[in-house]
């Protein structure tokens, strides 16, 4: 996918993320961490079982039926979720950065989720060197990835 490999790869998406450290030597790449995050999973209700909900609208009109709305003016939950976890692997790639862990790194997850996460390093990390690459290779076992960055 790119010319030269780069030093780390993360594979993410809104439940799980996995940091691995790659060497020429294919066999000899490795995963350093992994983060989880539980809500990334979680249904909307489950999300919110001790808040406020929807409310059917009072009139019902032909043309509308029976209209939900939100009364909490809140986001989707899974959104909010999963920006909270784009955020905190922001802030574990920043720290390795700064600890010199981190030279160049290649990115790759489901486009959604790369949209939060590229946000997220925005705001708040320095990291310079970022390959994206828009597929979500986190089931892919860790010996079959280097065919996927050659």
């Amino acid at each position: 996918m790119n010319s030269k490999l780069s030093d780390t790869i993360l594979l993410a998406s809104r439940a799980e993320a996995r940091v691995i450290k790659t060497a020429r030597d294919q066999s000899q790449w490795k995963v350093e961490e992994t983060l989880e995050n539980p809500n990334g999973r979680l249904r909307n209700r489950d999300i919110n079982a001790d808040k406020p909900g929807s409310s059917f609208a009072k009139f019902h009109t032909p043309a509308a039926g029976h209209t939900a709305h939100r009364l909490d003016g809140e986001k989707d939950p899974h959104e909010v979720k999963a920006a909270e976890f784009a955020n905190r692997i922001a802030e574990f790639l920043e720290k390795q950065r700064h600890k010199n862990e981190i030279n160049d790194i290649t990115i790759s997850c489901e486009p959604h989720f790369m949209g939060l996460l590229r946000e997220a390093i925005k705001r708040k990390s320095n990291l310079k060197n970022v390959v994206w690459v828009k597929k979500d290779l986190l089931k892919v076992p860790l010996h079959d990835l280097p065919k996927y960055f050659a």
